[in-house]
């Protein structure tokens, strides 16, 4: 049944792509004849490119609405269904003879002939595939040419996406990197080798691009919490020793649903490994949510880390990239293109 009906999915792998600043790429496992199938690739549905922009009302007015998902969906200009494929063909990258020192891609997009039901929404209006409540659509990658063992497979995203491309690299402009003590743009990178230098004492005030999370810690006294509300009188409503009052806005970040807890470092021990640290903390009581402070010695490297605050990794970044792949027209049925006026159809 396997050799009727089944599709093999591991004649590429990834490693870092070709094309530089392309970050990972797709490379073929063995050698590939013209036509054979590179990956083939079933399809998520998904309706509007709203769908991937993010509601204004929760971001900082700088940030980039448009969800890194984008790069992934493939779609037609003309269409509002949009398909994200579910297996390593979105790891593939795109080329062509119109891109400076780029070459003609070595596989094209088709429909898949196999899957039936594919076959059968390809004849019908979109509107009987929004009923359809499962993955039905399948793409293959076929291969336009010999493809040999260890070579990087392309298709072309098509002109749109080029172009948008080649506009991003014309305007693009970084925010300023960090240099010595003075405050900076910390990029998700940055932040991410901070982890690998816990004990510099630069990093352990949060900046407007990170701050600290925690481990929960089992065994803690809780005679120790330090209770900053307005409303419980007989205790403070600020803790002095660490300058931290109940408005911090550690209590915010700690809403956010991650297991871990944000947290912020008052001292460290590097021979001993250790660091003392200060968790933020939201305990019900009566019906009530209190800020409290809970502080925590001899905690071990492996439970700190440093992150980007919410909306301030790259992702967010509003110079960062987006634009989905196209689907060309000799792919795409025509009576799917429903953003089309009716005088526009051909």
């Amino acid at each position: 049944w396997f050799e009727k009906n089944g599709q093999c999915l591991d004649h590429i792998f990834t490693k870092y792509s070709t094309i530089p600043q392309a970050g990972q790429g797709a490379f073929s496992r063995r050698h590939l004849k013209k036509g054979d199938v590179v990956v083939t690739a079933p399809l998520m549905v998904s309706w509007g490119r709203d769908t991937y922009v993010l509601n204004e009302t929760f971001l900082p007015h700088d940030a980039q609405r448009t969800q890194l998902l984008m790069n992934y969906q493939y779609t037609h200009p003309d269409s509002s269904v949009m398909f994200f494929p579910l297996s390593t063909a979105l790891m593939i990258n795109h080329n062509s003879k119109r891109m400076p020192g780029g070459s003609t891609p070595n596989a094209e997009l088709k429909w898949s002939t196999w899957n039936k039901k594919s076959v059968y929404f390809l004849q019908r209006p979109l509107e009987d595939l929004k009923k359809e409540p499962y993955s039905t659509m399948v793409l293959d990658i076929v291969a336009t040419r010999h493809i040999f063992p260890d070579e990087e497979v392309f298709i072309d995203y098509g002109e749109e996406w080029e172009s948008a491309w080649k506009k991003h690299v014309k305007e693009f402009s970084s925010k300023a990197p960090c240099h010595g003590e003075n405050p900076c743009f910390k990029s998700s990178k940055a932040i991410n080798e901070m982890n690998d230098d816990k004990f510099n004492p630069l990093y352990f005030e949060w900046s407007d691009d990170h701050f600290t999370v925690c481990k929960p810690v089992e065994q803690v006294d809780s005679e120790d919490n330090i209770f900053l509300d307005p409303i419980v009188s007989d205790k403070n409503t600020s803790a002095e020793s660490v300058s931290i009052r109940w408005d911090h806005v550690g209590f915010n970040l700690s809403i956010a649903g991650d297991i871990r807890t944000p947290c912020l470092i008052t001292n460290a021990n590097e021979e001993e490994e250790e660091f003392e640290v200060i968790y933020f903390l939201r305990l019900e009581s009566d019906g009530i949510f209190h800020h409290v402070l809970r502080p925590v010695r001899h905690l071990k490297p492996n439970m700190i880390k440093f992150l980007s605050k919410p909306y301030k990794s790259d992702l967010f970044w509003n110079g960062a990239f987006r634009h989905e792949i196209k689907i060309p027209d000799a792919v795409f049925p025509q009576h799917w293109k429903d953003l089309l006026q009716d005088n526009d159809h051909p």
